[in-house]
């Protein structure tokens, strides 16, 4: 496997695990479990997993797409 392809499977490894963080919080916050401030502390830990892996995702697209576009660039 590509060290480029390994970082986007881990990536998209650490989204799903940050979004199960998230909604973990959030049930807890609703249905008013005993420690919730717990839940509530690994939720904040999901929503930075996310923002993390999503910064990563797009910094990868971003780099793919200038990639593509340096073939047009003709030097003076």
């Amino acid at each position: 496997m590509k060290p480029g392809k390994r970082m986007r499977w881990i990536a998209m490894i650490t989204l799903i695990l940050g979004i199960l963080l998230a909604v973990l919080a959030y049930v807890a916050q609703i249905s008013h479990w005993q420690h919730a401030q717990t839940a509530m502390t690994f939720g904040f830990i999901g929503y930075i997993l996310i923002i993390s892996a999503v910064a990563y995702l797009l910094l990868q697209l971003l780099r793919e797409w200038s990639g593509e576009n340096e073939a047009y660039i003709h030097p003076d």
